[in-house]
């Protein structure tokens, strides 16, 4: 069975170089971690107090269709930081079959008891 992640790509302002950037990112973590990517979500210009993306509400709204597995994000840091989003994206993940993933988490970024998919296996760790 294939893995596939729905990769959501943000920025605070009008930067079309920076989303390219973090879509080619996510796309290469994809390969190496054996994923297909279903589709790029993106949100330009989002503002970091923005409650609801459209973007990412269709990701969530296809994750939960069952269109793919997880979430790829490349830059967290540039997401907008209302709590109404982090809510809805780890409530999505947290479900079972579903997880969360980062292409490039910034310095001090630790996850608890993840469980990420990875060619034909489950790779089990803490960080």
């Amino acid at each position: 069975m294939t893995t596939r992640v729905g990769v959501w790509v943000c920025t605070p302002g009008v930067d079309p170089v920076e989303l390219a950037r973090q879509e080619g990112e996510c796309r290469e973590h994809a390969t190496w971690m054996g994923w297909e990517v279903h589709g790029v979500y993106q949100d330009g210009a989002c503002p970091p107090w923005a409650s609801d993306p459209p973007g990412l509400r269709a990701l969530l709204a296809d994750l939960c269709d069952g269109l793919f597995h997880g979430v790829l994000i490349a830059r967290p840091e540039l997401m907008p930081q209302h709590p109404q989003v982090h809510g809805d994206l780890l409530a999505a993940t947290s479900r079972p079959g579903r997880f969360l993933a980062f292409a490039n988490p910034p310095e001090g970024l630790t996850l608890r008891a993840v469980q990420l998919p990875y060619r034909g296996g489950v790779v089990r760790g803490r960080g």
